[in-house]
């Protein structure tokens, strides 16, 4: 794999609104965000139908079947089976439980919980890093020049810097592991932001490490599950009195893709994960870095017996108990982000 440089490159200070989710140059123009273009060629998730779905399959006797390409459900009804649009659905004609609305609030407040939790780890592990660290402000399109005491915005230089940080004691795995990179001549900057500015695309990397001009890539993922790199999903099952559905052990695969240009690449957080790494990966070596790794460092909870989150009681607040942190190595895929980006050009 050689280093490449692209036509146009310009250094610009690029700021973000976490609010949008935007990233806006120095001149006024937006960046399309390295998730934002990822989920491009992600497939829309019928949300409308599989609530409908829900709703309808908690009563046994309906025993439904679904068509999502029609976007009807069969059940049996009345005593015949029979297929019902969504939209006939959605009349209420056809009695259920719960609501397909209630559903959908109770799978938003799932998932807002979840983003909470995870944006409150992402801050902490930064303010590990950025709280007992040197600062400077050497931009990203002067990474190939500067040396490894000039730093970027945050860094960690010294192994009494990392171990001034609360690490040692909240994640003590991770800790060893930027201890080990630091030992080895490794530079950690927290935070930092990377784009090209001929394909007007930008992100944030969670944690970029520089020894010289090569680069590896740190990334913290609080997803609940245990992380798939293949497609597919954990079955669920209703409980006795079919109030709740709880997720099972048993992993149902499946060969979903995602969309073109990248219609080879299988469809999972896993994949989605790894061309989020490897976009970051492509950006640095637009700039001369050379890449040499990448790692995904999963934060999770711990699971009960049905697979939902345990929490403690800590000064009278309710907080998730948290399992040890698994690292994954992650491929780089270059050729795949290569043509994303041309694809986006393009369009």
């Amino acid at each position: 794999m050689g280093l490449f440089t692209l036509p146009n490159m310009e250094a610009r200070d690029i700021t973000f609104d976490p609010g949008p989710h935007t990233y806006t140059d120095g001149r006024g123009k937006l960046y399309t965000s390295v998730t934002t273009l990822i989920g491009k060629v992600v497939p829309t998730y019928d949300a409308e139908f599989w609530a409908m779905y829900r709703a309808i399959d908690q009563i046994s006797s309906y025993r439904p079947r679904p068509f999502l390409e029609d976007r009807e459900i069969e059940i049996t009804y009345k005593g015949k089976r029979q297929k019902f649009s969504i939209e006939f659905l959605y009349s209420g004609l056809i009695p259920t439980a719960k609501t397909p609305d209630a559903i959908r609030a109770e799978w938003q407040a799932i998932t807002d919980e979840s983003c909470e939790w995870g944006s409150e780890r992402h801050g902490y592990l930064e303010d590990c890093i950025n709280s007992f660290s040197q600062s400077s402000h050497i931009k990203v399109h002067e990474i190939p020049t500067a040396s490894n005491t000039a730093g970027f915005l945050f860094k960690v230089t010294n192994l009494q810097e990392l171990a001034n940080s609360p690490l040692q004691f909240t994640y003590p795995t991770i800790y060893e592991k930027l201890e080990k990179l630091v030992k080895d001549g490794w530079v950690l900057y927290a935070e930092k932001r990377i784009y090209s500015s001929y394909h007007y695309v930008a992100g944030t990397i969670d944690l970029l490490c520089v020894r010289g001009k090569e680069c590896m890539i740190m990334d913290w993922k609080t997803n609940k599950d245990k992380l798939k790199f293949t497609p597919g999903y954990y079955k669920k099952v209703w409980n006795e009195d079919r109030t709740a559905k709880h997720k099972t052990n048993e992993w149902v695969s499946k060969n979903d893709k995602l969309l073109y240009p990248l219609h080879t690449v299988p469809y999972c957080k896993g994949m989605l994960y790894t061309l989020q790494l490897s976009m970051y990966s492509v950006l640095c070596e637009m700039w001369g870095l050379k890449p040499v790794g990448m790692v995904l460092c999963h934060i999770r909870p711990q699971l009960d017996h049905n697979n939902e989150v345990k929490y403690q009681i800590e000064n009278g607040e309710k907080k998730r108990i948290e399992a040890t942190p698994e690292f994954y190595k992650i491929d780089y895929l270059r050729d795949e982000v290569l043509s994303l980006l041309e694809w986006h050009i393009n369009n």
